[in-house]
């Protein structure tokens, strides 16, 4: 038997369209077991059903001023599995 696996990535919610239960989600570059997120140069935005949003994190902190802003949370992602 296969264990079914959850991968977690972090975004930002863009659009949230309430007929299709459908959000525009613009995703996160992660590293790897860090609290340290980046806004990649091109924008990775896609269509995400409602029901796969898990939380919502709070705001993070920012540091740099360009495109490639850092973003950092308060939360220890160590043991989820990040994508």
């Amino acid at each position: 038997m296969n264990k079914k696996q959850h991968l977690y990535c972090n975004g930002q919610v863009d659009q949230k369209n309430q007929e299709s239960e459908k959000c525009v989600v613009k995703f996160l570059k992660t590293k790897s077991n860090s609290d340290k997120f980046n806004i990649p140069y091109c924008e990775d935005k896609w269509p995400v059903p409602v029901s796969d949003i898990v939380s919502k994190l709070p705001k993070p902190a920012q540091s740099g001023q360009n495109k490639r802003t850092k973003l950092s949370l308060s939360i220890n992602f160590s043991n989820i599995k990040m994508g």
